[in-house]
């Protein structure tokens, strides 16, 4: 049985296709990136994850650790106000997470 090269093209095209296609255009995913600061010390990063996910309501990812209570997260959620949500949750478990911060770069400030 011979396979056209014409067919392997296009099958490899719609393979392809689908990889770089958002499953939805409308709502652009968003990798969060957070820092937390736990209400008790743990080295565990995927116990961490769960528990940022679970009380996120969405998936996280464990980045690295800055001490025992200082940790970096990333919570994937859609652009916008599911972002604003998912650190309002995290913050709302305050018998987990003693601080959620946004982990962005710091600007000098100006003179």
């Amino acid at each position: 049985m011979r396979i056209s090269l014409a067919a392997v093209g296009l099958v490899w095209l719609a393979a392809l296709a689908a990889c770089g296609a958002p499953a939805d255009a409308a709502s652009p995913q968003a990798d969060l990136r957070l820092l937390v600061k736990l209400k008790e010390p743990s080295a565990d990063g995927d116990a961490i994850a769960r528990a940022a996910g679970a009380a996120a309501k969405r998936p996280a990812r464990y980045l690295s650790s800055s001490g025992g209570q200082w940790h970096a997260i990333v919570v994937r959620c859609v652009a916008g106000a599911d972002c604003d949500a998912s650190i309002q949750r995290l913050r709302a478990d305050a018998a987990t997470f003693e601080s959620v911060e946004r982990d962005e770069p710091k600007r000098p400030a100006k003179p």
